[in-house]
């Protein structure tokens, strides 16, 4: 059984209801059942901060700011990758996005900026999304030194 089997196996025995794969990547792998969302995290990811992040979001403080994870802890194993449950919250329009509650979001924001980081589990890691820049930067630049330019060998 692979990732995505497994992690749809997980989010339908919650959301009792047929598994849609919403994202398949090798930095994550996510699906949805009715309300539950299951993510497989990346198989190099760092529980530690992982936990962090988790205890984080479940604090009462981010109620209503954050997405509440429907675990404060991975409890779940899909091939080797830590798996994390949360609530489906709907997306934005990627074809409008001027279709976004910006108020709200605003306002959100506005709330997060005002819970004193004293409060809450920490310190917060990094987030990946630096580091994952400065991979594919790396994998850019050893595609050029290997000729490879434009997905073609260069002669």
């Amino acid at each position: 059984m692979g990732v995505v089997e497994e992690l749809s196996a997980i989010a339908a025995a919650r959301g009792r209801q047929e598994p849609r794969v919403l994202a398949e990547r090798d930095d994550g792998v996510v699906v949805r059942s009715g309300s539950v969302v299951a993510k497989a995290h990346a198989a190099d990811t760092d529980w530690a901060a992982l936990a962090t992040r988790l205890r984080t979001a479940a604090h009462p403080a981010l109620a209503g700011i954050l997405l509440t994870p429907l675990q404060d802890r991975v409890a779940h194993m899909a091939e080797g990758r830590p798996v994390t449950l949360w609530p489906y919250g709907e997306p934005v329009d990627r074809d409008d996005p001027d279709s976004a509650p910006w108020e709200q979001a605003a306002a959100l924001l506005a709330r997060l900026h005002r819970v004193p980081v004293s409060t809450l589990p920490g310190p917060l890691p990094p987030m990946r999304g630096p580091c994952k820049v400065a991979r594919a930067l790396d994998r850019m630049d050893a595609a050029r030194a290997g000729g490879c330019t434009g997905g073609r060998l260069l002669p």
